[in-house]
């Protein structure tokens, strides 16, 4: 039997999804503020997430056009924030960066806000560089906020951007225990730990948030060359992928996501699968037969901008 899966009409399955803006005071959830298929309204056009622990806004991953507003429907305040982690420096995640840190100005914030990034290649510069690009007092873009780099200013807010590579990026930086991840923050609440993805052309960066006995990934990927990738998600709690979903319309076999999507739930133990860009195109459609579904049904879910997911 044949059946046809609309991504964004997929029901969320062993998933909280609260219908509120703001996410509640679990030790975790997970809030997309961006999700893809919310672009023909004008709303959103790229995604970004927030990471709530014990019911404040403590990670910011992605920073794309429209997260700034979404950041305040969400109820979030920059003056929690414990870090920003960016996936690459591509636009889509990072244009809405320059609103959201002055709207971080006016939210009372007093303490330095670490960045991570990407290191830089010959096609990208460095996550170092291109905030310095960026808010730089004298030659940045937004020289306006050039007081959050300057070391001369009596303000505590200041930012602090930090380069990830395929190595440790500087000494002392901790690793996974069992695994050769490097661990760029850790503070109290919780503890980050990254994979260098290499690209062809920008570096992409997974991340694992770890707080108290729950943890979530975040991925453009579903799987590795080298297993790394699964190494990284082994036993969370909640795996959310940015991927672009599209349909093989050639010969309509079934999705090569679908495929992944098990082998990914099989090879980690990882508990929740959330899908957080649907088609860009909605008469796209996934084909599969009814075993397909099933399987991978039980683990995954679509999401739409705003909604808060507690593994």
């Amino acid at each position: 039997m044949i059946a046809r899966l609309t991504i964004c009409t997929l029901g969320l399955v062993w998933l909280t999804a609260a219908a509120a803006q703001t996410c509640g005071t679990a030790p975790l959830q997970v809030q997309l503020l961006c999700s893809d298929h919310t672009t023909s309204n004008g709303q959103c056009a790229a995604n970004s997430y927030l990471v709530w622990i014990d019911g404040r806004t403590r990670v910011l991953i992605d920073v794309g056009s429209g997260a700034s507003r979404r950041f305040l429907e969400a109820g979030a305040n920059a003056a929690d924030l414990d870090v920003i982690l960016l996936t690459s420096l591509q636009a889509e995640h990072t244009t809405d960066l320059p609103a959201l840190l002055q709207l971080s100005l006016s939210q009372g914030r007093n303490r330095a806000l670490p960045i991570y990034g990407p290191s830089g290649n010959k096609f990208s510069p460095s996550t170092v560089t291109f905030i310095r690009a960026l808010f730089d007092g004298t030659r940045g873009a937004y020289r306006h906020l050039g007081v959050l780099l300057n070391p001369l200013a009596r303000d505590a807010y200041k930012l602090n951007p930090q380069d990830v590579g395929k190595e440790r990026s500087r000494l002392g930086s901790r690793r996974l225990s069992g695994a050769a991840f490097p661990q760029p923050f850790t503070n109290v609440r919780l503890s980050v730990a990254s994979l260098y993805l290499a690209r062809e052309t920008s570096p992409v960066l997974a991340w694992r948030v770890d707080a108290g006995n729950k943890s979530v990934v975040f991925s453009r990927d579903t799987g590795s060359a080298n297993g790394s990738l699964e190494q990284l998600a082994k036993g969370a709690d909640l795996f959310v992928l940015q991927q672009p979903v599209t349909a093989r319309e050639s010969d309509r076999a079934p999705p090569l996501i679908a495929v992944e999507i098990a082998g990914l739930v099989e090879a980690t133990g990882v508990k929740h699968v959330v899908l957080a860009r649907a088609p860009r195109k909605p008469e796209l459609e996934f084909v599969m037969d009814e075993a397909s579904i099933n399987n991978v049904a039980q683990s995954f879910a679509a999401a739409d901008s705003l909604e808060c997911f507690t593994p």
